[in-house]
């Protein structure tokens, strides 16, 4: 069974919308996030923690930028602003996603 990230929101419509957003993406990136909230960038998923040496990192087709922030990788894509762990041997991979 898949886990759907936990959302955070200040009001119904808020919730709404960032759960609009998320059916945008494929089920393989919605699965990697942990959480979801409005943020300064757009809506800022966060990844889950991985253990294992290798990792895939699955993000949208639409990804405009990634940037090395230190404590994490950041990914901005339109809409999103995904944060993810640090780790050895991440691959980025790009997934078509409907808009």
């Amino acid at each position: 069974m898949e886990s759907k990230p936990k959302i955070t929101a200040k009001t119904v419509e808020e919730f709404n919308k960032i759960c609009e957003k998320l059916e945008t993406l494929p089920d393989c990136i919605v699965s990697q996030i942990d959480t979801a909230d409005n943020g300064l960038m757009g809506i800022e998923c966060i990844f889950k923690r991985f253990f294992d040496k290798d990792r895939k990192i699955y993000i949208p087709d639409f990804t405009t930028q990634i940037h090395d922030f230190g404590d994490y990788i950041g990914i901005y894509s339109d809409d999103f602003f995904f944060k993810s762990p640090k780790g050895n041997n991440i691959s980025f991979i790009l997934i078509e996603c409907k808009k």
